[in-house]
């Protein structure tokens, strides 16, 4: 069985997603093709004419141009699009999937609106998580804190990091590329405090997570100014970031989403419902060892059972047999 990957066009974390699920779709005993976003429809045509694809597949489809998206759409075989930026880019969304397009999106709420619009052929995936990069090591020196936030600084996450400078006493380390110019110089002045202000790999990201006695996971928010949201459809759903923390065996406290429990036992991952609550519950946790490692250990088992690439690619084979028989 052969499928024709299409690269998505962006970089930086998505060398590291497609990079892991082109590997599980080799696992899952498929031959993989793959083009860049921007081939062209020669290209195309002459992978079609050699080969027999039994899928296409692709991650948001943004880049790929109008014309091989006709192209595509008119071939007998199915074209699967994961739109991995939803809610905050379903503007974009809209103006590239159609009925005949094979649809998951990784938000609950998204997929609701895209069954309200009518679409039938669509389905709510999460992203996954590859436990050969996100696993539990141990850690060194320099990635040792209290407290992690990892990420773009989003106004949420930066109103939460100088909440925990003001508040507590801890160690804090950001990291992520424009964290420096978010913090009031005042604070970041403390000893107590290190900013690793840039993009860091996920094997870097991962040795971060296991230095930390808590990782803070804090979403984007739905009217960020530079979402693609005129909707303003809420997230609703984890993300990818969440199973990463996991699969390390890290504590993470969690910005409440109503999927959240659909995808975790309640004595796997704990949540919180404001900045306040936050750092409440920083406090107990931190002080609590022996329990954060006992929910850190249970959410690890859960994401190697149930969120990995190879079990995400494996759903998604499930879906286009129906389709398609193989």
């Amino acid at each position: 069985m052969k499928v024709l990957y299409i690269y998505s066009g962006y970089h930086g974390i998505y060398d590291y997603l497609e990079e892991s699920i082109i590997e599980s779709f080799k696992k899952n005993g498929f031959e993989v093709l793959t083009l860049p976003a921007t081939a062209s429809i020669n290209d195309f045509s002459e992978v079609f004419n050699n080969n027999q694809l039994s899928v296409v597949f692709t991650l948001m489809g943004a880049s790929i141009s109008r014309q091989i998206h006709e192209f595509l759409g008119d071939k007998p075989i199915p074209f699967c699009i994961w739109l991995t930026e939803d809610p905050f880019y379903i503007d974009k969304s809209l103006k590239i999937i159609k009925d005949n397009n094979i649809i998951f999106t990784i938000d609950l709420e998204a997929y609701t609106f895209y069954k309200n619009k009518g679409f039938k052929n669509v389905f709510y995936l999460p992203l996954g998580t590859n436990p050969n990069i996100f696993k539990k090591t141990e850690p060194s020196e320099p990635y040792l804190s209290d407290i992690l936030l990892l990420g773009y600084p989003y106004p949420s996450r930066v109103n939460l990091a100088n909440l925990i400078l003001k508040n507590t006493n801890y160690k804090l380390t950001l990291v992520g590329s424009g964290w420096h110019n978010q913090i009031p110089k005042n604070l970041r002045r403390l000893k107590r405090l290190l900013i690793i202000n840039k993009w860091v790999s996920p094997g870097l990201a991962s040795s971060f997570y296991n230095g930390a006695k808590i990782v803070i996971n804090q979403h984007r928010e739905t009217n960020f100014i530079h979402n693609h949201n005129s909707l303003n459809i809420k997230n609703e759903s984890v993300n990818n970031r969440t199973f990463d923390i996991s699969s390390c065996g890290v504590f993470q406290l969690i910005d409440y989403k109503e999927d959240l429990y659909n995808q975790y036992s309640q004595d796997e991952i704990v949540y919180y419902i404001n900045p306040s609550d936050c750092i409440n519950k920083i406090e107990h946790f931190i002080k609590e060892e022996d329990l954060r490692n006992l929910i850190a250990y249970k959410a690890q088992q859960r994401v190697k059972s149930n969120h990995t690439w190879d079990i995400r690619i494996s759903n998604i084979m499930d879906v286009v047999k129906r389709y398609i028989p193989l």
